[in-house]
C-alpha cells in the first residue's frame, strides 16, 4: 500500500493556512483604554490584513476582559463568586 494510504499516495504538501480568524476577542482595554475614548486602530489594521490575504473574519466581543477602569470605576461590575465574595480586578478565576 502506498505511503498516504487506500493505494492513493501521499497528500500533497501544503502550508498550513487557516483562512477565518476570530478578531477582537481580549481587545476591549486596548479599543477602549479609558471611559470616554475610543481607539479602533488596532482592529482597523487587523481586518485590513486579512482582507488583504483573502481571509474571513468572525468579529468577537471583546468583553472576555474589563478594561481596567470598568473595575475601578464601576467595581460593581468585578466578578462576585458564589458565596457572595467581590473579587479584584485582575484576579484569576476558573
Amino acid at each position: 500500500m502506498a505511503a498516504g494510504g487506500l493505494g492513493r499516495g501521499p497528500p500533497p504538501v501544503h502550508p498550513r493556512r487557516d483562512d477565518t480568524l476570530t478578531v477582537g476577542v481580549f481587545t476591549w482595554s486596548v479599543t477602549q483604554p479609558a471611559e470616554d475614548v475610543h481607539d479602533f486602530t488596532v482592529l482597523d489594521r487587523v481586518l485590513d490584513r486579512a482582507g488583504a490575504e483573502g481571509r474571513r473574519v468572525c468579529p468577537a466581543t471583546g468583553a472576555a476582559t474589563l478594561p481596567p477602569w470598568l473595575a475601578k470605576n464601576y467595581p460593581e461590575v468585578n466578578r462576585t463568586d458564589f458565596e457572595g465574595r467581590r473579587h479584584r480586578y485582575g484576579q484569576r478565576h476558573d
